[in-house]
């Protein structure tokens, strides 16, 4: 079966990691809020372990991402992308949109048309959905 989405390997073989650890307790709706992460805030964390606390990012640039409630990686602002793109965050997760609705709605719950379902995943099954789904190169 041709897999529907590329990511690099290296990177993703630590979120499957951080996904199926203990480190992270879910969130939803949000990157991060409350110390609960979503499955992409996972992704951001992994790339950017101190992207929350960086006192260089100013408030233009989402220095509190707590109180924006950013949703998805394709939200936050140029700057801040170009530091996760340099970190070593995979551009597929802000050039692929299907990808991370997809992945959004696994984690929140929703209807999804790829998958017709409605219930929330939790993050060891979002990491085998990954392993399914998204070719590593």
């Amino acid at each position: 079966m041709k897999k529907q989405y590329k990511l690099p390997k290296e990177f993703t073989k630590k979120w499957l990691e951080a996904l199926r650890g203990e480190d992270y307790e879910q969130g939803t709706g949000t990157l991060c809020k409350d110390n609960k992460y979503c499955c992409l805030g996972v992704a951001v964390d992994i790339a950017y372990p101190e992207w929350k606390t960086d006192k260089s990012l100013t408030n233009d640039t989402f220095y509190n991402y707590e109180l924006l409630e950013i949703e998805y990686p394709t939200q936050v602002d140029d700057d801040f992308r170009n530091i996760l793109l340099d970190k070593g965050f995979p551009v597929e997760l802000f050039n692929d949109e299907d990808l991370t609705a997809t992945l959004g709605t696994l984690n929140d719950g929703g209807l999804n048309q790829v998958r017709n379902d409605i219930h929330q995943h939790i993050f060891s099954q979002i990491a085998d959905w990954i392993e399914k789904h998204v070719e590593l190169y």
